[in-house]
Protein backbone atom coordinates (compact mmCIF):
# COMPACT_ATOMS: atom_id res chain seq x y z
CA UNK A 1 0.00 0.00 0.00
CA UNK A 2 1.24 3.46 -0.93
CA UNK A 3 2.28 6.08 1.65
CA UNK A 4 4.06 8.54 -0.66
CA UNK A 5 1.14 10.88 -1.14
CA UNK A 6 1.04 14.65 -1.46
CA UNK A 7 -1.50 16.63 0.47
CA UNK A 8 -3.74 19.44 -0.76
CA UNK A 9 -3.76 22.61 1.34
CA UNK A 10 -5.49 25.95 0.81
CA UNK A 11 -3.92 29.20 1.99
CA UNK A 12 -6.03 32.36 2.27
CA UNK A 13 -3.85 35.47 2.33
CA UNK A 14 -4.33 38.85 0.65
CA UNK A 15 -0.57 39.46 0.17
CA UNK A 16 0.51 37.53 -2.91
CA UNK A 17 4.16 38.55 -2.54
CA UNK A 18 4.23 36.78 0.83
CA UNK A 19 2.56 33.59 -0.44
CA UNK A 20 4.64 33.10 -3.61
CA UNK A 21 7.82 31.79 -1.91
CA UNK A 22 5.67 29.63 0.39
CA UNK A 23 4.30 27.79 -2.64
CA UNK A 24 7.78 26.54 -3.48
CA UNK A 25 8.62 25.62 0.12
CA UNK A 26 5.37 23.72 0.51
CA UNK A 27 5.91 21.85 -2.76
CA UNK A 28 9.35 20.60 -1.69
CA UNK A 29 7.77 19.28 1.52
CA UNK A 30 5.03 17.31 -0.27
CA UNK A 31 2.25 19.89 -0.16
CA UNK A 32 0.29 21.26 -3.10
CA UNK A 33 -0.63 24.74 -1.86
CA UNK A 34 -3.48 26.64 -3.52
CA UNK A 35 -3.66 30.37 -2.89
CA UNK A 36 -6.80 32.50 -2.60
CA UNK A 37 -6.62 36.22 -1.80
CA UNK A 38 -10.04 36.69 -0.16
CA UNK A 39 -12.21 34.57 2.07
CA UNK A 40 -15.09 34.98 -0.39
CA UNK A 41 -13.00 33.29 -3.12
CA UNK A 42 -11.82 30.61 -0.71
CA UNK A 43 -15.32 29.83 0.51
CA UNK A 44 -16.60 29.48 -3.06
CA UNK A 45 -13.80 27.01 -3.80
CA UNK A 46 -14.50 25.03 -0.63
CA UNK A 47 -18.17 24.81 -1.50
CA UNK A 48 -17.13 23.00 -4.67
CA UNK A 49 -14.14 20.94 -3.49
CA UNK A 50 -14.31 20.76 0.30
CA UNK A 51 -13.38 17.09 0.53
CA UNK A 52 -10.35 17.48 -1.72
CA UNK A 53 -8.46 19.65 0.77
CA UNK A 54 -6.53 18.19 3.68
CA UNK A 55 -6.03 21.48 5.51
CA UNK A 56 -6.68 25.21 5.41
CA UNK A 57 -4.32 28.08 6.38
CA UNK A 58 -5.95 31.39 7.31
CA UNK A 59 -4.37 34.80 7.62
CA UNK A 60 -5.26 36.62 10.83
CA UNK A 61 -6.04 39.96 9.23
CA UNK A 62 -7.07 39.36 5.64
CA UNK A 63 -9.63 40.48 3.10
CA UNK A 64 -13.20 39.20 3.27
CA UNK A 65 -14.02 39.98 -0.36
CA UNK A 66 -12.54 41.86 -3.29
CA UNK A 67 -14.07 45.22 -2.39
CA UNK A 68 -13.48 45.10 1.37
CA UNK A 69 -10.51 46.55 3.24
CA UNK A 70 -7.27 44.64 3.77
CA UNK A 71 -5.96 43.61 7.20
CA UNK A 72 -9.53 43.10 8.38
CA UNK A 73 -9.70 41.03 11.61
CA UNK A 74 -13.29 40.02 10.83
CA UNK A 75 -11.83 37.96 7.95
CA UNK A 76 -10.72 35.36 10.48
CA UNK A 77 -13.88 35.30 12.60
CA UNK A 78 -16.00 34.98 9.45
CA UNK A 79 -13.92 32.06 8.21
CA UNK A 80 -13.96 30.26 11.57
CA UNK A 81 -17.73 30.72 11.84
CA UNK A 82 -18.19 29.09 8.41
CA UNK A 83 -15.82 26.23 9.30
CA UNK A 84 -17.78 25.58 12.51
CA UNK A 85 -21.02 25.50 10.50
CA UNK A 86 -19.54 22.81 8.29
CA UNK A 87 -18.39 20.87 11.35
CA UNK A 88 -21.97 20.89 12.61
CA UNK A 89 -22.95 19.24 9.32
CA UNK A 90 -20.35 16.52 9.73
CA UNK A 91 -17.79 18.09 7.39
CA UNK A 92 -14.42 18.61 9.08
CA UNK A 93 -11.24 20.25 7.89
CA UNK A 94 -8.04 20.92 9.82
CA UNK A 95 -7.11 24.60 9.85
CA UNK A 96 -4.36 26.79 11.23
CA UNK A 97 -3.84 30.54 11.55
CA UNK A 98 -0.71 32.14 10.12
CA UNK A 99 -0.49 35.80 11.09
CA UNK A 100 1.80 38.74 11.59
CA UNK A 101 -0.31 39.70 14.62
CA UNK A 102 0.34 36.57 16.66
CA UNK A 103 -0.04 38.01 20.17
CA UNK A 104 -3.23 39.85 19.27
CA UNK A 105 -4.98 36.72 17.96
CA UNK A 106 -3.49 34.04 20.20
CA UNK A 107 -5.16 35.44 23.29
CA UNK A 108 -8.58 34.89 21.69
CA UNK A 109 -7.93 31.72 19.68
CA UNK A 110 -5.47 29.82 21.86
CA UNK A 111 -7.09 26.48 20.99
CA UNK A 112 -6.29 26.89 17.26
CA UNK A 113 -2.84 26.02 15.85
CA UNK A 114 -1.24 29.42 15.26
CA UNK A 115 2.00 30.51 13.63
CA UNK A 116 3.87 33.82 13.67
CA UNK A 117 4.77 35.23 10.26
CA UNK A 118 7.29 37.59 11.84
CA UNK A 119 9.32 34.63 13.15
CA UNK A 120 9.44 32.64 9.91
CA UNK A 121 7.53 29.61 11.19
CA UNK A 122 6.29 28.48 7.77
CA UNK A 123 8.39 25.31 7.60
CA UNK A 124 7.21 24.22 11.05
CA UNK A 125 3.62 24.99 10.07
CA UNK A 126 3.83 22.85 6.93
CA UNK A 127 5.52 20.05 8.86
CA UNK A 128 2.77 20.08 11.50
CA UNK A 129 0.05 20.02 8.84
CA UNK A 130 1.70 17.07 7.08
CA UNK A 131 2.00 15.16 10.33
CA UNK A 132 -1.61 15.80 11.29
CA UNK A 133 -2.94 14.77 7.87
CA UNK A 134 -1.00 11.51 7.84
CA UNK A 135 -2.01 10.61 11.38
CA UNK A 136 -5.71 11.38 10.99
CA UNK A 137 -6.30 9.95 7.51
CA UNK A 138 -4.27 6.75 7.11
CA UNK A 139 -6.79 5.69 4.46
CA UNK A 140 -5.27 8.28 2.13
CA UNK A 141 -1.62 7.98 3.09
CA UNK A 142 -1.17 4.30 3.99
CA UNK A 143 -3.75 2.86 1.62
CA UNK A 144 -3.44 5.46 -1.11
CA UNK A 145 -3.67 3.03 -4.01
CA UNK A 146 -7.18 2.11 -2.81
CA UNK A 147 -8.08 5.68 -1.81
CA UNK A 148 -7.56 6.83 -5.39
CA UNK A 149 -10.92 5.23 -6.20
CA UNK A 150 -12.58 7.97 -4.18
CA UNK A 151 -10.34 10.75 -5.46
CA UNK A 152 -11.17 9.79 -9.04
CA UNK A 153 -14.89 9.63 -8.15
CA UNK A 154 -15.20 5.92 -9.03
CA UNK A 155 -16.93 5.53 -5.65
CA UNK A 156 -19.04 8.24 -4.04
CA UNK A 157 -18.11 10.54 -1.18
CA UNK A 158 -20.38 8.86 1.35
CA UNK A 159 -18.42 5.64 0.85
CA UNK A 160 -15.15 7.59 1.10
CA UNK A 161 -16.13 8.72 4.58
CA UNK A 162 -17.12 5.14 5.46
CA UNK A 163 -13.74 3.92 4.25
CA UNK A 164 -11.83 6.56 6.23
CA UNK A 165 -13.71 5.54 9.38
CA UNK A 166 -13.09 1.85 8.72
CA UNK A 167 -9.34 2.31 8.21
CA UNK A 168 -9.11 4.53 11.29
CA UNK A 169 -10.59 1.66 13.32
CA UNK A 170 -8.15 -0.78 11.74
CA UNK A 171 -5.11 1.38 12.42
CA UNK A 172 -6.13 2.16 16.00
CA UNK A 173 -7.05 -1.49 16.69
CA UNK A 174 -10.56 -0.35 17.62
CA UNK A 175 -12.19 -3.57 16.43
CA UNK A 176 -14.72 -4.38 19.16
CA UNK A 177 -17.91 -3.39 17.30
CA UNK A 178 -18.03 -6.34 14.91
CA UNK A 179 -21.57 -5.58 13.72
CA UNK A 180 -20.81 -1.92 12.96
CA UNK A 181 -17.55 -2.77 11.21
CA UNK A 182 -19.26 -5.42 9.10
CA UNK A 183 -21.95 -2.91 8.13
CA UNK A 184 -19.20 -0.52 6.97
CA UNK A 185 -17.54 -3.28 4.95
CA UNK A 186 -20.79 -4.39 3.33
CA UNK A 187 -21.85 -0.87 2.32
CA UNK A 188 -18.48 -0.28 0.66
CA UNK A 189 -18.51 -3.70 -1.01
CA UNK A 190 -22.01 -3.12 -2.39
CA UNK A 191 -20.76 0.25 -3.61
CA UNK A 192 -18.45 -1.63 -5.98
CA UNK A 193 -21.42 -3.34 -7.63
CA UNK A 194 -23.35 -0.09 -7.80
CA UNK A 195 -20.32 1.54 -9.39
CA UNK A 196 -20.14 -1.19 -12.01
CA UNK A 197 -23.86 -0.75 -12.69
CA UNK A 198 -23.53 3.04 -12.98
CA UNK A 199 -20.50 3.12 -15.28
CA UNK A 200 -20.76 -0.23 -17.09
CA UNK A 201 -24.38 -1.31 -17.51
CA UNK A 202 -23.30 -3.83 -20.13
CA UNK A 203 -21.14 -5.47 -17.44
CA UNK A 204 -23.71 -5.40 -14.62
CA UNK A 205 -27.21 -4.56 -15.94
CA UNK A 206 -30.05 -3.12 -13.90
CA UNK A 207 -31.83 -6.48 -13.46
CA UNK A 208 -29.17 -7.50 -10.92
CA UNK A 209 -30.84 -5.07 -8.52
CA UNK A 210 -34.29 -5.35 -7.00
CA UNK A 211 -36.93 -2.70 -7.69
CA UNK A 212 -36.14 -1.15 -4.29
CA UNK A 213 -32.45 -0.84 -5.24
CA UNK A 214 -31.15 -3.78 -3.20
CA UNK A 215 -28.35 -5.78 -4.80
CA UNK A 216 -29.04 -9.37 -5.88
CA UNK A 217 -25.59 -10.39 -4.72
CA UNK A 218 -25.60 -14.11 -5.55
CA UNK A 219 -26.78 -13.52 -9.09
CA UNK A 220 -24.49 -10.52 -9.65
CA UNK A 221 -21.40 -12.33 -8.40
CA UNK A 222 -22.08 -15.38 -10.59
CA UNK A 223 -22.72 -13.14 -13.59
CA UNK A 224 -19.40 -11.33 -13.07
CA UNK A 225 -17.70 -14.73 -13.07
CA UNK A 226 -18.99 -15.49 -16.57
CA UNK A 227 -21.88 -17.72 -15.52
CA UNK A 228 -25.45 -17.67 -16.82
CA UNK A 229 -28.70 -19.20 -15.62
CA UNK A 230 -29.37 -22.63 -17.09
CA UNK A 231 -32.66 -22.40 -18.97
CA UNK A 232 -35.51 -24.02 -17.10
CA UNK A 233 -33.44 -24.37 -13.93
CA UNK A 234 -33.69 -21.13 -11.98
CA UNK A 235 -31.16 -22.03 -9.32
CA UNK A 236 -28.54 -23.53 -11.61
CA UNK A 237 -25.82 -21.49 -13.25
CA UNK A 238 -23.12 -22.52 -15.70
CA UNK A 239 -20.98 -21.54 -18.66
CA UNK A 240 -23.35 -21.82 -21.59
CA UNK A 241 -22.16 -22.00 -25.19
CA UNK A 242 -23.35 -19.08 -27.27
CA UNK A 243 -23.83 -16.86 -24.22
CA UNK A 244 -21.47 -13.90 -24.48
CA UNK A 245 -20.88 -13.38 -20.77
CA UNK A 246 -17.48 -12.08 -19.68
CA UNK A 247 -15.65 -13.46 -16.69
CA UNK A 248 -14.30 -10.17 -15.38
CA UNK A 249 -13.30 -11.21 -11.88
CA UNK A 250 -11.94 -14.77 -11.95
CA UNK A 251 -12.31 -17.55 -9.40
CA UNK A 252 -10.21 -15.90 -6.67
CA UNK A 253 -12.26 -12.71 -6.63
CA UNK A 254 -15.48 -14.70 -6.87
CA UNK A 255 -14.56 -16.64 -3.73
CA UNK A 256 -13.24 -13.57 -1.91
CA UNK A 257 -16.38 -11.53 -2.65
CA UNK A 258 -18.56 -14.39 -1.42
CA UNK A 259 -16.55 -14.71 1.78
CA UNK A 260 -16.76 -10.99 2.55
CA UNK A 261 -20.47 -10.82 1.76
CA UNK A 262 -21.66 -13.79 3.80
CA UNK A 263 -19.42 -13.35 6.83
CA UNK A 264 -20.42 -9.69 7.13
CA UNK A 265 -24.09 -10.67 6.64
CA UNK A 266 -23.88 -13.12 9.54
CA UNK A 267 -22.23 -10.63 11.88
CA UNK A 268 -24.59 -7.80 10.98
CA UNK A 269 -27.61 -9.87 11.97
CA UNK A 270 -26.27 -11.70 15.01
CA UNK A 271 -27.73 -10.57 18.33
CA UNK A 272 -25.75 -10.24 21.53
CA UNK A 273 -27.61 -13.15 23.13
CA UNK A 274 -27.29 -15.49 20.13
CA UNK A 275 -25.57 -18.76 20.95
CA UNK A 276 -22.72 -19.16 18.52
CA UNK A 277 -20.01 -21.83 18.43
CA UNK A 278 -17.49 -19.14 17.54
CA UNK A 279 -17.47 -15.35 17.67
CA UNK A 280 -15.36 -13.54 15.10
CA UNK A 281 -12.19 -12.02 16.57
CA UNK A 282 -10.23 -8.89 15.72
CA UNK A 283 -8.10 -11.06 13.41
CA UNK A 284 -11.18 -12.05 11.43
CA UNK A 285 -12.32 -8.44 11.12
CA UNK A 286 -8.84 -7.41 9.94
CA UNK A 287 -8.96 -10.19 7.34
CA UNK A 288 -12.32 -8.89 6.09
CA UNK A 289 -10.97 -5.33 5.80
CA UNK A 290 -7.91 -6.47 3.90
CA UNK A 291 -10.15 -8.65 1.74
CA UNK A 292 -12.27 -5.58 1.01
CA UNK A 293 -9.10 -3.70 0.02
CA UNK A 294 -8.31 -6.48 -2.43
CA UNK A 295 -11.78 -6.27 -3.98
CA UNK A 296 -11.45 -2.50 -4.23
CA UNK A 297 -8.09 -2.91 -6.00
CA UNK A 298 -9.73 -5.35 -8.42
CA UNK A 299 -12.45 -2.79 -9.12
CA UNK A 300 -9.85 -0.08 -9.64
CA UNK A 301 -7.93 -2.27 -12.09
CA UNK A 302 -11.12 -2.99 -14.03
CA UNK A 303 -12.09 0.67 -14.25
CA UNK A 304 -8.62 1.76 -15.37
CA UNK A 305 -8.46 -0.96 -18.04
CA UNK A 306 -11.94 -0.35 -19.36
Amino acid sequence: MSSDRRIQVMIVDDVTSYVTPQLDLAYTMGIDLEHFRTWEEAEAELQLRFDEYDALILDGKGQRHQDSKQEDPSHLSTAISWINEQKGRGRNIYFAVNTGFYDEFNQFFSDIPMYDKTKGQEEQMFSDILSFARQTNPAKFKYGDVYELFEKKFLDNELRLEYIGLINKLESSDLTDSSGICKNIRRIQEGVYRGLNSYYKDVLPDHYFQSNGLLKFKDANKHLSGLSRVEGKDNKWGRIKGKNVRDIQGLDMNNLANTIYWITANNIHYRQDDERPYVISANGLKALIFGLNEQLLWYKQFVINN
